[in-house]
């Protein structure tokens, strides 16, 4: 499974299919299989519509929707991207408290173990910042599955978060985000310029 395969759409306003482009003979054993985004009009499933179409390596344009999707979710203003998607919880919030009660319950047992706080009461106390520790958790869970997108949200990185996901995850926060239109990069281009070959629409919602 690819990222963008029937996701990502070719200029002609086709969506693109993962295929795999071969250098070497069939049979050579140095035989390199590249994978790529090919437009539908390619395939059987062509409807007619006017060219250029698009086919080009698949594991830039990935590693390019990534990176544009991780900045965004690193800047300050990136929940505001979520306010018209329902009532999915907010999750950077949650994620803070989360972080200030585990904080609280160590400091606890910290000044248990000094016996500064008799045991009984860390007890019963750690028993509550626990359950309501466990809360958080399942609210956080369930606005992963509401918006995968949520997941990145409040993250010290991203990047770290969206490495450990299911591709099948990725392909959901790229479908809830962005509408990615792909250009050809002409014949021969090795390098292409992806800023003007991608264009990313970011979704409201």
């Amino acid at each position: 499974m690819s990222l963008g395969g029937f996701l990502f759409y070719c200029r002609c306003g086709a969506k693109v299919q993962r295929d795999m482009r071969y250098r070497g003979r069939k049979g050579d054993p140095g035989r390199v299989g590249i994978p790529i985004y090919k437009c539908l009009e390619f395939t059987a499933k062509a409807e007619g519509r006017p060219g250029p179409h698009v086919t080009i390596a698949a594991t830039q344009i990935d590693a390019y929707i990534e990176m544009r999707i991780l900045d965004r979710m690193r800047e300050p203003g990136a929940a505001a991207m979520f306010e018209r998607r329902g009532e999915t919880a907010d999750v950077p919030k949650l994620k803070a408290e989360r972080k200030e009660v585990s904080d609280g319950l160590a400091r606890m047992a910290g000044d248990e173990a000094l016996g500064i706080l008799p045991r009984s009461i860390y007890l019963d106390a750690a028993k509550r910042v626990t359950a309501r520790l466990e809360e958080i958790d399942a609210l956080i869970a369930e606005a992963g599955k509401m918006d995968a997108a949520a997941l990145l949200l409040g993250a010290d990185d991203p990047a770290d978060v969206w490495e450990g996901l299911d591709i099948t995850v990725q392909r959901k926060i790229v479908e809830s985000l962005v509408h990615v239109t792909i250009k050809p990069p002409g014949c021969g281009c090795r390098n292409p310029d992806l800023t003007q070959l991608v264009r990313v629409a970011w979704r409201k919602g």
